[in-house]
């Protein structure tokens, strides 16, 4: 057959992925190479299923029972004894297609049902895509300090990595299964740029220790598309933490004489008005985007029992969390990044001055690149639904648009001068 074995491949995904492939130009004529491709799947599925901890739970069975295999055989022997038929390449179509859903049943099983893929999932959600809000709230306070200096990187990610399971002990999530694989790398920034401390710090990831059987469905796609959500997601936290921070000081400028505190007030209502863009987007990201798609992954996931099928609805799941978070869209990214280098500099500002030392120059220039910012983030934006209105991935965006210009207050800014206020 043109199923080929490649050796040396130790890993488990690389055992699934690329230990066996299929040579087009060793298939006999007859069979078409969707047909080869069902074969391919049955073989590689066999192996899983054959695996000594694919058993049931409830009696200690192999979830793949002899007697299955003993009906595919005798289906198989049934279309060898008819290959002189005029349909015998039909009736080993029909064979394989059946043989593939009763694997991808039993698949689905071993994943689904007894390795509690569900569970799993909710999990990477809590925290891949931040979920478990009160664990990184705490992470972000306790890693402050580190992340407001450029990484050591002989040090960063034990460093880093203290304070993610001090954070977790906190928490009181540091008992979690899943959480026990997970431990944050820091890839170094590109030497030949001139990346800030904010830039270095963002190449944070998660790298999760994989369990058997999740090999199959967490792959190295999928594992790189969790991370990228992880990174963008992480940053949006941040950002709203050192917000939330710069409040407090805020507040005492209420002690401050009359004149005083009229000076300060661009200072108060950038921050206000930083924190409800920032606020809106994290509500929109972890409401309208991630926890609607969650749900209609795990539908998909109970609705059905075909293997493929979840396979299909998790990619599905991930490429609509990615698009829906703006992650291929480089205006769009651009932009934030600009709104969140600005927003972490002025909490910098206020956190670090007290508020007769605080700059008000550099707060009203900082007020005039906010309102820039914000003002072309919500053009690209209109422009994106505009042009992708039909897009199954920007679903929520016009939610997100009424949300950050509620009663058009960046509208507003971006209407050009009547002739009336022109004149005057």
């Amino acid at each position: 057959m043109a199923v080929v074995a490649h050796g040396g491949l130790d890993s488990m995904e690389a055992h699934w992925e690329k230990r066996f492939s299929i040579r087009q130009k060793m298939l006999p004529i007859y069979i078409s190479t969707s047909v080869a491709e069902r074969v391919l799947f049955v073989g590689k599925a066999l192996r899983v299923l054959k695996h000594p901890r694919a058993i049931r739970s409830e009696d200690g069975e192999l979830i793949m029972p002899s007697s299955d295999i003993e009906a595919f055989t005798a289906h198989l022997e049934e279309v060898r004894r008819n290959q002189n038929t005029r349909n015998h390449v039909t009736a080993f179509e029909v064979v394989v297609g059946k043989i593939r859903s009763t694997v991808a049943q039993r698949l689905w099983q071993l994943i689904v049902e007894e390795a509690d893929l569900p569970k799993t999932l909710g999990k990477l959600k809590e925290f891949f895509l931040l979920a478990k809000g009160d664990f990184y709230e705490q992470f972000a306070s306790e890693a402050r300090q580190l992340m407001l200096v450029p990484p050591h990187m002989v040090t960063a990610e034990a460093d880093i990595n203290a304070i993610f399971q001090q954070a977790a002990s906190k928490a009181t999530c540091d008992d979690d299964e899943l959480f026990k694989r997970l431990q944050l790398r820091l890839t170094p920034p590109d030497p030949n740029s001139s990346a800030t401390t904010v830039d270095a710090w963002r190449g944070l990831s998660l790298e999760l220790e994989v369990e058997w059987p999740f090999h199959l469905l967490l792959d190295e796609q999928a594992r790189t598309k969790y991370n990228e959500l992880f990174q963008f997601l992480f940053q949006v936290k941040r950002v709203q933490a050192e917000l939330q921070r710069a409040w407090l000081p805020q507040m005492c400028y209420k002690l401050l004489p009359k004149h005083e505190r009229a000076k300060m007030m661009p200072a108060w209502r950038l921050r206000t008005n930083m924190s409800f863009l920032i606020s809106n987007l994290q509500y929109y990201l972890q409401v309208d985007v991630i926890e609607t798609q969650f749900s209609i992954l795990m539908k998909k996931i109970s609705d059905s029992e075909d293997y493929e099928t979840v396979c299909v609805a998790h990619m599905d799941y991930l490429n609509s969390l990615h698009g829906q978070c703006f992650l291929g869209m480089k205006p769009i990214t651009r932009s934030l990044d600009d709104i969140f280098n600005l927003s972490l500099q002025f909490c910098q500002l206020i956190l670090s001055n007290e508020a007769e030392q605080v700059d008000l120059a550099e707060i009203d220039a900082m007020v005039q690149q906010f309102r820039r910012y914000a003002c072309f983030l919500l053009t690209v934006l209109r422009g994106v639904k505009r042009k992708l209105a039909a897009s199954p991935y920007l679903t929520n965006l016009a939610q997100l648009l009424l949300r950050i210009d509620y009663n058009n207050f960046f509208s507003n800014d971006m209407q050009p001068p009547t002739r009336t206020n022109a004149t005057t």
